[in-house]
C-alpha cells in the first residue's frame, strides 16, 4: 500500500512521526483528506479530531487544535497549537 511520511508536533514536543496511508484533518476551512501523492499545500488548521490511517490499516485519532499542516513530496508536517492521541 502506497503511504506518506507524516509528523506532528507542538511547543511540547514531537507527538508523531511515522508512515501513513492517509490523513484526515481540520483545516480552517473545513476537512480534508491527505493521501499519497498529494499536491504540495498548505493550509491552516482548524479545531477538530484528526484520523491518521497507517500502513497496516490501523486507526489513530487525536484531538488537534490550531496551527498549520504542510504537504511537500510525500511528507506532511502538523505544527498544531494541540495534538493529543487518544
Amino acid at each position: 500500500m502506497a503511504a506518506f511520511e507524516l509528523t506532528a508536533a507542538t511547543m511540547a514536543g514531537l507527538k508523531y512521526h511515522g508512515k501513513v496511508s492517509k490523513l484526515i484533518v481540520r483545516a480552517a476551512g473545513g476537512d480534508l483528506c491527505i493521501l499519497p501523492s498529494h499536491t504540495d499545500f498548505a493550509t491552516p488548521l482548524g479545531r477538530g479530531r484528526a484520523k491518521i490511517v497507517t500502513e497496516d490499516g490501523s486507526e489513530i485519532f487525536a484531538k488537534c487544535e490550531g496551527g498549520f499542516l504542510s504537504v511537500q513530496k510525500d511528507k506532511t508536517s502538523i505544527i498544531a497549537s494541540k495534538f493529543d492521541i487518544e
